[in-house]
């Protein structure tokens, strides 16, 4: 058995994201969009894996994947599934691990929408996300119902001038696990 990576994960405050913090225990709306079709083992397996690639800690992650879901649905709502939408930044992140599991991605979004959700950073507005490229999104899923964490869909405020991605990178197991 491969002993568990002990990585020192950088604090929100570290990342200037402690803006974050309110949201450590914030309700969830959409697992069981997740732990209906596949199981709560696939819901698990998803967390923990976005958990163990991003410098997020699991609560967050979990918030994240529950706003990648809302846009799921908003995005389900739409009569053109390419209808430019865009994702904010944060919960981008769970729709990027997401994409790793193309069985269960392409199931949920036929059961949503009938066809694929298209991953859509709505062209220009990837690097910073516009105003009215949110207020479309957010409007969306007011007029639908659809819960979200209103922090998560703030890029215009929280990140003006665009975010940088940090890399995964990669390091030897001798480096990971100390021999």
């Amino acid at each position: 058995m491969t002993p568990a990576l002990t990585v020192q994960r950088p604090s929100l405050t570290d990342l200037g994201l402690d803006w974050l913090a309110p949201l450590e225990d914030a309700d969830l709306y959409h697992t069981a969009l997740i732990t209906d079709l596949f199981g709560a083992d696939v819901y698990w397996e998803l967390l923990e894996r976005m958990t163990a690639t991003t410098v997020f800690p699991q609560w967050l992650c979990a918030v994240l994947l529950d706003d990648y879901l809302a846009y799921c649905l908003a995005r389900a709502t739409l009569t053109d599934l390419n209808e430019p939408l865009v994702a904010c930044l944060l919960p981008d992140q769970a729709q990027h691990v997401f994409l790793l599991y193309d069985e269960q991605r392409i199931a949920l979004h036929h059961s949503l929408a009938g066809d694929l959700i298209w991953h859509d950073p709505a062209g220009e507005s990837a690097l910073v996300n516009r105003t009215p490229d949110i207020e479309k999104t957010r409007g969306i899923m007011d007029a639908n119902g659809i819960g979200y964490h209103d922090l998560l869909w703030q890029d215009d405020v929280r990140f003006p001038d665009g975010a940088v991605c940090i890399p995964t990178g990669i390091m030897t197991r001798t480096a990971a696990f100390g021999r």
